[in-house]
């Protein structure tokens, strides 16, 4: 384990099974030259693709079968990446990719910790899902072991930050909350304080024996991130999410991180994949 990647990964998974654009986001990110200059072994992309835009009859989540079979083979790859000491930087795609993810860390250090960083709670399950896209569920996936599994980590091994769809999630939809489980949630309002929320982070980071970051780019405000599928009022500046990000990318216990949600079909001038690149050159220089 080291502070901050040394490798980097891609999978390209759009888990509506149509192929909209965020399963592009790898071939971005190396256009605007994240390889380079985060100094990265590049590992090519993973076989991981959801062609089937069908809600499965009996989960309700989009191309199922593709989904599992796109997990495993992430599961394998991270498990065997972390296996010889290396530190994956992982870029969807979108958050479907989540739970193969945390099922390989949990496998390598079983008293791991996940920081999960984005604009949406991703805790539906397959009949409470708007859309039947599994990026709708990776968080109650993993604290719920839905649909029939075990957990995949215990509720006090997460931590939460920048939703900014809870009231709805929760209150309208029925979506699985978080915080039931133990769960350290953050979300997103007009008085979010990235410096108090970092601080939180590290002290639970202090809790665990390794942690995995994920970062869902709508997180972000739209006028800051425009380039995402699910858009919303509010969110964070590169600024803010720089600071709620810098205690977990530079701790020696960093596992990997994980990067969804960039859509460059909606980056016609690849910005939106440059300013990323920005923030992880940017955290990296602060190792």
């Amino acid at each position: 384990m080291s502070g901050g990647p040394d490798a980097f990964v891609g999978v390209p998974m759009d888990s509506s099974g149509t192929f909209d654009g965020c399963e592009r986001m790898p071939a971005a990110l190396r256009t605007a030259g994240v390889v380079d200059r985060l100094g990265l072994q590049d590992l090519g992309n993973l076989q991981a693709v959801i062609s089937d835009p069908r809600r499965h009859p009996g989960t309700g989540v989009i191309g199922w079968d593709d989904w599992l079979n796109a997990t495993e083979a992430i599961g394998t790859s991270i498990a065997s990446l972390l296996a010889v000491g290396a530190t994956p930087l992982v870029s969807g795609g979108d958050c479907s990719m989540l739970p193969g993810i945390v099922a390989a860390i949990r496998e390598s250090v079983p008293a791991c910790g996940l920081l999960f960083v984005d604009g949406h709670l991703d805790s539906y399950d397959g009949s409470t899902s708007p859309t039947g896209e599994a990026a709708d569920m990776d968080l109650s996936m993993v604290l719920t072991g839905w649909p029939g599994g075990a957990p995949l980590l215990g509720g006090d091994r997460v931590v939460v930050i920048g939703a900014r769809d809870s009231q709805e999630a929760l209150s309208n939809a029925g979506a699985y909350d978080p915080g039931s489980s133990g769960a350290a949630v953050h979300p997103w309002s007009a008085r979010f304080d990235p410096e108090v929320v970092a601080i939180a982070t590290g002290v639970a980071l202090d809790g665990w024996g390794g942690h995995w970051l994920h970062v869902d780019l709508d997180v972000l405000s739209t006028t800051t991130m425009p380039a995402v599928d699910y858009p919303q009022p509010g969110g964070l500046t590169w600024e803010d999410l720089a600071v709620v990000l810098r205690p977990a990318f530079g701790d020696a216990r960093l596992l990997g991180m994980s990067v969804a949600d960039l859509n460059p079909t909606l980056d016609v001038d690849g910005r939106a994949a440059e300013a990323t690149v920005e923030l992880l050159v940017s955290l990296q220089a602060g190792l």
